[in-house]
């Protein structure tokens, strides 16, 4: 249906120019001063997984939790304390990133119940205004833009009537 068309449309603008735009590192342990609780990340989950042990880092506090039909797997660490936080997301396959799938909670929205939705809004809530900014930003440049282009057109078409005025004026000469 068009409409079903057009919501896909806006869906693939929100993920191009939106969603990939929140960094997905904001999550990871090694960069964030207010790390995730997993409890906390999988009670946002609609979806179940399962705890792998089966996978490099085990030994030494990573931790992977896997929907297979999904194609999720999340990615945690221990740290002291005996906490387990998040680190990362891969969901599906995220051709914007050649050399990962991993992805920001944006980008699982469709398997996040609201509450998660909202915490992840809330989360990002700085790096979502500094998107907003610079969007706003744009358009203001694209209005001083537009208003020169139209500036320059009435310009020419000015231009363009005066040497028409003196083309008649000339030919005005000739005849007398």
């Amino acid at each position: 249906s068009p409409t079903g068309r057009v919501m896909n449309e806006v869906d693939m603008v929100l993920r191009n120019e939106f969603y990939r735009k929140l960094d997905y590192d904001k999550i990871n342990i090694r960069y964030n001063k207010k790390c995730i609780e997993m409890n906390l990340f999988l009670s946002f989950l609609t979806i179940d997984v399962d705890r792998r042990q089966d996978h490099l880092g085990y030994s030494t506090g990573w931790t992977k939790l896997t929907n297979e039909k999904q194609e999720l797997i999340i990615k945690g660490g221990i740290l002291s304390g005996g906490v387990e936080y998040l680190d990362s997301i891969q969901y599906k396959k995220d051709l914007h990133n050649p050399y990962n799938n991993q992805v920001s909670p944006f980008n699982i929205f469709d398997i996040l119940t609201n509450k998660g939705k909202e915490f992840f809004f809330e989360y990002y809530k700085d790096d979502i205004e500094k998107i907003r900014n610079n969007i706003d930003e744009k358009i203001n440049n694209l209005h001083k833009q537009l208003k020169k282009a139209k500036e320059l057109k009435q310009e020419i078409h000015n231009e363009i009537l005066k040497l028409r005025v003196q083309d008649l004026q000339s030919n005005k000469r000739d005849w007398e």
